[in-house]
């Protein structure tokens, strides 16, 4: 589906659902992600989420190469 969006011309779309299933977000919170969220490390990229169910500020670890590349590209 996030290689479909892109193709649409929605790559916003796509990196937002690429970001939700492979971090396990809700939706508000992949929609509530800006790009200062997003911190890109060698091997890693660190999503912080703001607003979560619980109300408290978390953090998510997305390891695979793959998702890592995409964020790039995107950013």
């Amino acid at each position: 589906m996030a290689v479909l969006a892109v193709c649409l011309g929605q790559p916003e779309v796509g990196t937002a659902i690429l970001l939700a299933f492979c971090g396990l977000l809700r939706i508000g919170e992949a929609l509530a992600l800006m790009v200062e969220d997003c911190f890109i490390g060698p091997e890693f990229v660190v999503l912080v989420l703001r607003e979560t169910k619980r109300g408290i500020e978390q953090r998510v670890v997305l390891k695979h190469p793959m998702v890592r590349d995409w964020v790039i590209q995107f950013v």
